[in-house]
């Protein structure tokens, strides 16, 4: 060590634990001290990690998407079922100039864009489905959250002051876990989770801005980074998990606020900075307004209202999962129940033995809040996710919002990360062992580096998994998928031990340990059949240019549904999206489905099956369709009367009470059921009633029309409060019909009638986020032009 003479030691404050990046590598390389270190270079070693672990994720990401280049992309599970056939419409629609917040396809049309699902409004979705062929848009929807959330909780950790090594061992474990790579089926939701650790980093940005400046200057750019994640968090239509982010923010700022009011100087920052956070989250939530107003409305509208305390709590995480840390492999599903995307938490077996080190070993003064956050964040998660079973079953069902999502098991998120961190807080004690600025340790047994705790504790991990296994083969015997994948648990902790060694003796065997904690997780992710079913899209190109370019001559729907012995009756099957024999391939001719499968259904006053031909026939359904054992796709015309045509003109009207029953009971050639007295009476033979469409577009239905006196306009299409209508140019109220319809009361002089959807919530949400966003970035003008004034002025 030689003293360097241009840094005085009394003159160079010491980094806070808070300082970034920068700040922990200035102090470990020595600078902060006035000591030169010779032997070691920090920064080097740090700059050639920092360039392989990009140079890692831009390799894995190309492999990803080299499937993508030849036209395949993932249609497991929701994918193929939801996501996929959606986007698909969204995308020609947006191509075509089309109306796409509402679907004509599903449910006899639904409000796309209230479901949310799909995060029309958002800016990167807008993009990438406007400019790229279907391949590649939703290839790169699903495949951009990884790396994101990888170097998202790169620099989070960073921050706090964590190494090199022990930031990129936690950021691979929580971006590759079995929770984010098996949730690929819910691209929506990886892409929510991706925002959270930057949403973490910038609040530990604002905790460290607010210690050296309260001023509105300094705390701007943490709070509108923040807002933004906010705002886009809420863009992408998955509320359940901005939930979980919340409650993760919420718990990490806690945290802070109370670190700050320990010191004695610092309590009004404290309060500045649960101010400063509080408004970042307010003004997020006005961005994502175009999309959190037209969603309240649809819950409000959906069957989640009259919800029962058991589909609350359907879906809760059996305690027994907990064997997955260490047992992986043992269960055919991989999971103690049946659903695994749903259920998994596999963290690796290298970062559980990491986390156990984390929670035994007492970490630094500055990372004892990361300790605490951690072990908070596992222990909310493991509260919600049991459900049920929960010491807060009795709470859940009133909680407002809470009360409205359903698969409790999903908050196991919050342990994953938790588990994260304190894998982090182990990988900080492995690697004090390497002294690369010393001759190396000569000792040649790794125990002897630990402490008696930490031994024990290790030890008592294999022995867990020895015993845990065997237990887990009682209690479900039926569902072992082999006595030979318990070995998996213990062989993995001993070669962890191995790795650990190898890692604790030099800085450069370090890179071993992040090869074996991806390695274990890409196995888990690749060998599950999510990663494995690709389908070719590549045509989907000339489907889209054709589509854009089509002529503006109506398309006549003819509906069917779902029987109830398909393969999955609730599948989406967009028409563009299938050939004959039920697989992706060329067009057919457009029909639209009376069922469908999305998240969160419709509130419907009918039921929709073969046992109720009145509720298929007012619906317009004239087959039947399913997906056989053999994948293809099987079609029967339904033997009942008539069904109605897209719009037919009715002058008889009953009151709507019990639609269900009454809509099995009438003629609705000639009758429909309204919920008001409309003041109609019976045709006569002298009477004209012809109707003709002349426009079928999604939200866009216009009829012309020959009377001579009043009538009802009855539809096919679902009823919805967005729904409006012009009558020659005036506007009339649009009434429900038939239990579910929309239907327009008509004038005997009216010529032409036109349907249009437009969502007003919508379109206030829209204003909202635009003005909210234009006002951010004003303030941020004004902010950094007075900032240069005054320096100017200095």
């Amino acid at each position: 060590m030689n003293p360097v003479t241009q840094h005085e030691p009394a003159s160079i404050p010491n980094a806070e634990w808070h300082g970034g990046v920068a700040e922990h590598a200035l102090e470990t390389q020595g600078v902060s001290k006035g000591i030169k270190n010779d032997s070691f270079s920090y920064t080097r070693w740090a700059t050639n990690s920092t360039a392989c672990s990009v140079l890692a994720w831009l390799v894995l990401w190309a492999l990803l998407l080299l499937p993508v280049a030849q036209g395949f992309v993932p249609t497991a599970d929701d994918l193929g079922a939801y996501h996929l056939p959606l986007r698909a419409f969204y995308q020609s629609s947006l191509q075509a100039g089309e109306n796409w917040t509402w679907c004509p396809w599903i449910f006899g049309g639904y409000h796309l864009h209230g479901e949310g699902q799909i995060g029309g409004d958002h800016p990167l979705h807008q993009l990438l489905y406007r400019v790229l062929p279907l391949h590649w848009a939703f290839g790169l929807e699903c495949w951009w959250a990884f790396p994101a959330t990888f170097f998202g909780m790169w620099w989070w950790l960073r921050q706090m002051r964590f190494s090199t090594g022990a930031s990129q061992v936690a950021a691979i474990a929580f971006s590759l876990c079995g929770f984010m790579t098996l949730r690929i089926v819910h691209t929506n939701a990886v892409q929510v989770i991706a925002h959270l650790p930057w949403l973490l980093a910038c609040l530990t940005w604002l905790d460290h801005r607010a210690r050296r400046s309260t001023s509105l200057h300094s705390l701007l750019p943490p709070i509108a980074c923040s807002a933004l994640l906010t705002g886009s968090q809420l863009l992408l239509g998955y509320p359940q998990y901005v939930v979980f982010s919340l409650i993760a923010e919420t718990l990490w700022a806690g945290a802070l606020f109370l670190r700050l009011q320990q010191r004695e100087k610092a309590k009004d920052t404290a309060w500045i900075f649960a101010s400063g956070w509080i408004a970042a989250k307010v003004i997020g939530l006005l961005l994502g307004a175009a999309q959190v107003f037209p969603t309240l409305e649809y819950l409000s509208l959906s069957e989640r209202v009259n919800w029962t305390s058991e589909q609350i709590f359907e879906g809760s995480w059996p305690l027994l999962n907990l064997t997955q840390l260490i047992a992986p492999y043992l269960f055919t599903n991989r999971v103690v129940g049946q659903n695994t995307h749903e259920l998994t938490i596999f963290m690796g077996i290298v970062p559980v033995s990491l986390a156990v080190l984390g929670l035994v070993n007492r970490p630094r003064r500055s990372q004892r809040a990361v300790k605490g956050f951690a072990i908070a964040l596992c222990a909310v998660g493991l509260l919600l996710a049991l459900g049920d079973m929960s010491p807060l079953a009795k709470v859940m069902p009133y909680i407002p919002v809470w009360n409205r999502f359903r698969f409790p098991c999903r908050a196991t998120l919050l342990l994953c990360l938790g588990i994260s961190l304190l894998a982090a807080l182990g990988c900080q004690r492995i690697f004090q062992f390497a002294k690369s600025s010393r001759p190396r340790l000569e000792s040649a047994n790794l125990t002897i580096q630990f402490s008696a705790t930490e031994r024990r504790w290790m030890h008592g991990l294999l022995c867990l998994s020895i015993l845990v296994p065997i237990y887990g083969s009682i209690a479900w015997r039926e569902h072992v998928a082999g006595w030979e994948y318990a070995l998996f648990g213990p062989v993995s902790i001993v070669l962890a031990w191995v790795v650990f060694y190898f890692a604790s003796k030099a800085t450069a065997n370090r890179r071993l340990l992040l090869l074996a904690v991806a390695g274990e997780l890409l196995l888990y992710a690749g060998t599950y059949d999510s990663w494995q079913s690709l389908t070719n899209l590549a045509w989907n190109i000339e489907f889209n240019e054709h589509h854009a370019s089509r002529s503006s001559q109506p398309e006549h729907i003819s509906r069917s549904i779902a029987s109830a012995n398909a393969t999955r009756g609730n599948q989406n099957i967009a028409p563009h999206l299938l050939r004959q024999d039920g697989k992706f391939g060329e067009r057919l001719n457009p029909f639209a489905t009376i069922d469908g499968y999305v998240g969160v259904q419709p509130r419907r006053q009918l039921i929709y099956d073969l046992e109720h031909p009145g509720a298929l026939r007012a619906a317009g359904v004239t087959h039947s369709h399913c997906l056989n054992n053999r994948s293809q796709i099987e079609t029967t015309s339904l033997k009942q009367s008539p069904a109605l045509a897209r719009g037919t003109l009715i002058t008889q009207t009953q009151p709507a009470i019990q639609p269900s029953r009454r809509i099995e009971q009438i003629d609705m050639q000639q009758v429909a059921l309204v919920a008001d007295f409309l003041g109609l009476v019976p045709a006569t033979a002298e009477d004209r009633l012809q109707l003709e469409v002349t426009t079928d577009r999604p939200g866009d239905i216009a009829f012309d029309l020959d009377s001579n006196r009043d009538s009802l306009l009855v539809t096919t299409e679902s009823f919805h409060p967005g729904w409006h209508a012009r009558v020659d140019d005036s506007e009339a109220p649009v009434l429900r019909v038939n239990g579910d319809f929309l239907g327009v009361r008509i004038p005997a002089s009216a010529r032409r009638i036109e349907c249009y959807f437009s969502d007003n919530w919508h379109t206030v949400g829209r204003w909202i986020s635009l003005g909210s966003l234009g006002l951010l970035v004003l303030v941020m003008c004004w902010s950094r032009l007075r900032q240069s004034a005054l320096g100017f002025a200095r």
